[in-house]
């Protein structure tokens, strides 16, 4: 008999990897089990959210060597600006 229709498409916990004993929704013989709309509507919500932080990682993250290389520039550039500056007097 398999996995019905319900159980493929949207995850079901309790049928997951065995034998629906419902029946199949698409064969017309048995009877489906009730799913909670909601949930599947946050589950799906969930994993949408998800897609999109593994791009987001991907487009923006920086890698650990990419930061510190970050950081050791700008501490670079604020040693180089720092032994220009001209003490005394005032600034403005």
């Amino acid at each position: 008999m398999g996995i019905c229709s319900a159980c493929a498409r949207f995850g079901c916990a309790y049928f997951a990897n065995k034998h629906c004993t419902f029946g199949s929704l698409d064969d017309g013989v048995g009877m489906g089990h009730m799913i909670n709309l909601n949930r599947v509507r946050k589950q799906e919500q969930r994993k949408e959210a998800a897609r999109q932080a593994e791009t987001n990682r991907a487009r923006f993250g920086r890698t650990k060597s990419e930061r510190k290389a970050e950081e050791l520039r700008k501490a670079r550039e604020k040693n180089l600006l720092d032994q220009h500056r001209i003490d005394g007097g005032d600034a403005s």
